[in-house]
């Protein structure tokens, strides 16, 4: 039995973009890093680019976009506060960029005393920021002004 308003199916629109690995289905930016990472392994990007384009990446991405950040002037007792309340799934989304580096990937292994600069490391930081902006741009800016603030 049809149900009320049930007009028709549609047919004309493509399958949710998720639970896709956004590095091993990118041929181009496969190539690039391993032509210009001076021959890191790639699997640490492969891992990073499963988790990108999670459902639950992309779910959490839904999340912050729908629930933008919101001003709070003032608490409920009256004092001032001026903040920036961020929804939850923003911070996931930071924690999970973060987790994966790319905030200092690029000079975390400078860290130590007589440490020696690890070729590839800005090559594999961009690819993985690269993806991260797919997942979801927005917290993509906090991000990149913690990795430029060494230099």
């Amino acid at each position: 039995m049809p149900q009320p308003f049930d007009t028709h199916g549609i047919a004309n629109q493509s399958p949710p973009f998720e639970d896709v690995n956004l590095f091993a289905t990118d041929r181009v930016l496969v190539e690039a890093v391993t032509r210009e990472a001076g021959g890191q392994p790639a699997s640490e990007l492969e891992r990073w680019g499963a988790v990108c384009g999670s459902a639950e990446s992309a779910a959490l991405a839904r999340a912050a976009n729908e629930h933008t950040p919101r001003l709070r002037t003032h608490d409920s007792k009256g004092r001032r506060l001026d903040t920036i309340e961020y929804h939850p799934a923003y911070h996931a989304l930071m924690a999970r960029s973060c987790g994966a580096g790319l905030h200092a990937r690029s000079w975390d292994h400078l860290a130590s005393a007589g440490a020696v600069r690890e070729p590839g490391a800005n090559v594999i930081r961009s690819a993985g920021l690269y993806m991260a902006a797919q997942m979801e741009a927005g917290h993509c800016c906090p991000v990149t002004m913690t990795n430029a603030a060494v230099p």
